[in-house]
This record gives structure tokens, C-alpha cells and sequence, in this order.
């Protein structure tokens, strides 16, 4: 370590966080700093609506500060932080720009107690941007498969660097973040955009595995296409169930028939042979041949039918029941006959016209 020691700013962007905002405080002023460094802390309250800024000027005390603000982008933020913390160190420390190292974190994360000095570490080896790597804290809100499939993505190489960029485990010195123009107010993916104008910028920058970072493995984040939504896209796609066709389906057994159920013959049954001359009359045949399959049956219901129609009776003439006095002229049958003076076959008893018909 060089014995003047650094000047150590670190920036932690906040939005409704009065869950998490304590335990994060807490872990960056539980790391130990090296010997003869400063430590201040700006927490910058973006847009919040709960009680976050309390919470946090409590937790901090004396070695750090509060800025309220309503960008609701979390570059602007970072940038709003970085700004404050280099001020202060700079009006307080009096150190120069290459002695002074900013780092970020995120509200929803704990550091670990090495944090700080493995920074400081690999800045005093020359780095003048370190990038970290995280770790979930639960995967609680997730589906089974999503912490096997992070796992798997999240590559780590085994000379201990990696390719990951986070926001909330990343550090530069002052002097380096400067010369590339410092944090652009963007709304999502502002750290992968410092790195590369960092690495553009021809600044010396070192990928660790050490002192990974635990941040919530929440399924809502405050940025948008941040972390939280990394987490979502590892989980499985739902699969598309196709909702059964109940109408088509009930059409289809109402109007087919199974095979075993066809007429095996669409030939009519042929007509009785006429009966003998004289003899009494039968009705035709009225077998049918059987849907079923099997020797034509019978159709009792149609053969009483037919008796039915067989045993009418001719109905009497309305006249010849005393509804009408007199036959109408075109009914000569019915009219009496002049040459024996007898009724007709049919004619009854003459009904007096002033007679009443029957009811």
C-alpha cells in the first residue's frame, strides 16, 4: 500500500429502498479501510417516496451524506454522487485525483468486508478501473431451474477474471473517470458504458473474482433492463397450451357414425306380392332393414299405424246427421228417390226446418 494512504468515495444510488438501505450502509462502514485512507459515503435518493434519505442520514452519521434528487435515471444519479464525493474529499483529503478511487454499489446489495481493500489493492498495482462480480442473494422469487441456469451463464474464468460489468461492484480512480467524462445520465446499462469508454480512454482496468458483491435477486428492479430483468429472461418460457375445441369436438360425435353402426344396405325392402283374388287383404311387409347390422326386424309402431289407416270408416254426410235441412245439389246420391218415393241410401228421416241442429 503507499503509505499517504487514499481518499475513498463511494456512491450508492437508492429509490424506495428502506428494506435494504440499512443493511448496505452497514456493510460498506463495517470494511476495513487501509491505513492512513478516508472514507466518505454519498447516498443519493432518486425519486424516493418512502422514508429512504431518514433511514440513510441515520445509518451514516458522520461519515457520509444524503442528496436528495427526482432524475429517475440512474446514471444522472451515480453521476449527481460521484460529483459530491469528489468535492468532499477533495475540499477535506486534499489529495490528488490519483489518489483518490470512487466506488458504486446499489442499494439492494451488501459488500463484503474485503471490498474496499481489494480495490485499493489492485489500484495500487496500477488499475485504474476495477470491475467485480456479484452474487444472489436468493432466488427465492424465481422458478427451480433459474439459479442452475445463472450459474451456467455467469462465466468466471479460472485465472480469476470474468467478463461481467455490474454497477453495483465497480470502482475507478478519480483522475481516469474524469478524463472519459465520468457517469452519462442513462437510464439502464450506465456502468457497462463507463468501462467501455474507460477501456477506449486507454485506461489500465483489471476484471477480479475477489470480494464478490450480494445483491437481491428481486424480480422488480429500479432500472429497467438491469439486473432483475437478466434474472427474469433465465427463466423458462411458458409453454402454449392449446385450449381443446370443445364445440368441434362435440359436433364431431354428434354428427358421425361409427362403422360398426352404418347400414350394411341402402336397398328399400320390395313390396308384398299382391294377395289372391277374394282373399283378405294383408298389409304390405314393413320390415326394414336394421342400422345395427343383423336380419331385418319388424316395425311395430308402423304396422299399427297402418291398421289404424286400414280400419277408418268413412264419416256421414254432415246432412245425413242433421246439421243441414236440406242435401246440397251436387250430392245427387243422397236425394230421395222420385220414381219409388223412397229416401236415398244414405238419407234419414227429413229434419223440420225450424228444428235446432244438435250441438
Amino acid at each position: 500500500m503507499s503509505p499517504g494512504g487514499w481518499s475513498v468515495g463511494v456512491v450508492v444510488p437508492a429509490r424506495n429502498e428502506t428494506a435494504t438501505i440499512e443493511a448496505c450502509l452497514a456493510s460498506i462502514l463495517a470494511a476495513p479501510l487501509p491505513a492512513g485512507s478516508d472514507l466518505w459515503i454519498v447516498v443519493v435518493a432518486d425519486g424516493c417516496d418512502d422514508d429512504t434519505a431518514g433511514r440513510a442520514r441515520r445509518a451514516l452519521g458522520a461519515r457520509g451524506e444524503v442528496v436528495v434528487v427526482a432524475t429517475g435515471n440512474v446514471g444522472a444519479a451515480r453521476r449527481v454522487g460521484a460529483r459530491r464525493a469528489l468535492d468532499h474529499l477533495d475540499q477535506t483529503q486534499g489529495r490528488p485525483p490519483e489518489r483518490t478511487w470512487l466506488l458504486t454499489t446499489d442499494a439492494d446489495s451488501t459488500v463484503p468486508g474485503a471490498w474496499i481493500e481489494a480495490h485499493l489493492g489492485h489500484a495500487d498495482a496500477g488499475a485504474e478501473g476495477v470491475a467485480g462480480t456479484v452474487a444472489v442473494a436468493s432466488f427465492s422469487e424465481h422458478p427451480t431451474s433459474v439459479p442452475d441456469r445463472f450459474a451456467a451463464e455467469y462465466v468466471l474464468h479460472p485465472d480469476g477474471t470474468h467478463p461481467h460489468v455490474h454497477g453495483a461492484n465497480l470502482g475507478a480512480r478519480a483522475d481516469a473517470y474524469v478524463a472519459v467524462g465520468g457517469w452519462a445520465p442513462l437510464r439502464t446499462g450506465e456502468d457497462h458504458d463507463l468501462w467501455n469508454r474507460l477501456r477506449a480512454g486507454g485506461a489500465a482496468l483489471v476484471t477480479t473474482i475477489e470480494a464478490p458483491v450480494t445483491t437481491s435477486g428481486r424480480r422488480t428492479g429500479r432500472a429497467p433492463s438491469g439486473f432483475a430483468a437478466r434474472l427474469l429472461e433465465l427463466a423458462p418460457a411458458p409453454v402454449a397450451v392449446e385450449a381443446p375445441d370443445l364445440v368441434g369436438s362435440w359436433r364431431a360425435a354428434t354428427t358421425s357414425t361409427p362403422s360398426s353402426h352404418r347400414e350394411t344396405s341402402t336397398s328399400r325392402p320390395s313390396a308384398a306380392a299382391p294377395p289372391p283374388s277374394g282373399g283378405p287383404r294383408s298389409p304390405p311387409s314393413l320390415a326394414v332393414t336394421s342400422p345395427w347390422g343383423g336380419s331385418p326386424k319388424p316395425t311395430p309402431a308402423r304396422a299399427r299405424s297402418w291398421r289404424r289407416r286400414a280400419d277408418r270408416r268413412p264419416l256421414a254426410r254432415p246432412w245425413a246427421c242433421g246439421r243441414r235441412s236440406t242435401p246440397p245439389t251436387w250430392c245427387a246420391p243422397n236425394a230421395p228417390d222420385t220414381a219409388s218415393g223412397s229416401p236415398g241410401p244414405r238419407a234419414s228421416a227429413p229434419v223440420p226446418a225450424s228444428s235446432t241442429p244438435p250441438s
